[in-house]
């Protein structure tokens, strides 16, 4: 059988099928389907081997694959709120909290001013750091066009973006962030 690199993505879903079906599951199984047992299926590490050996790659590119891309269908799309998040970001940032504190902050308001939606958590918070590095802080020598330029190429890389990709087992082993490209 012909292997074709990336194929195994459009396999992904069927795959989860068959895993679920095996599991006892008899009904019609759909994405959403998916996503909602795999929120609340326990031991996730080692349905990420069985399910990467069915797909002949790695764990870590399927777990990264459903938490990074795929499960990212499910959720609302961050572009439309850009610009409120930026104006949290630009409030919050006077307050001379850290960073990491002022990321949590700007989340909570946000996610409490929408909890009607669901947001993707790491695209959601990547968000907020992209705009407080980049295009929030008010306090720099940005001036209001500077900032506007870049929320609209935040919106065109958000539309554009390739799937970011967290190495979760680097990040866990070292405390650290590290993010790949595919």
């Amino acid at each position: 059988q012909l292997f074709i690199p990336q194929m195994w993505k459009s396999r992904f879903p069927e795959v989860m099928r068959e895993y679920i079906r095996s599991e006892g599951v008899k009904r019609e199984i759909s994405d959403l389907n998916i996503h909602q047992w795999l929120q609340s299926y326990d031991a996730q590490f080692g349905l990420w081997v069985k399910i990467a050996k069915r797909l002949k790659v790695s764990t870590s590119k399927v777990n990264q694959y459903y938490h990074n891309t795929w499960s990212k269908q499910f959720y609302t799309n961050i572009r439309p709120y850009i610009h409120e998040l930026r104006a949290i970001v630009q409030t919050i940032e006077q307050t001379n909290k850290t960073t990491s504190q002022l990321v949590k902050e700007v989340k909570n308001i946000f996610q409490q001013q929408h909890q009607n939606l669901q947001f993707h958590s790491g695209q959601l918070q990547q968000t907020i750091y992209r705009l407080y590095y980049r295009g929030g802080r008010t306090e720099q020598s940005r001036n209001a066009s500077d900032s506007d330029a870049f929320i609209a190429t935040l919106v065109q890389q958000l539309e554009n973006e390739k799937p970011l990709v967290i190495d979760t087992a680097k990040c866990f082993k070292f405390g650290k962030d590290e993010v790949l490209d595919e």
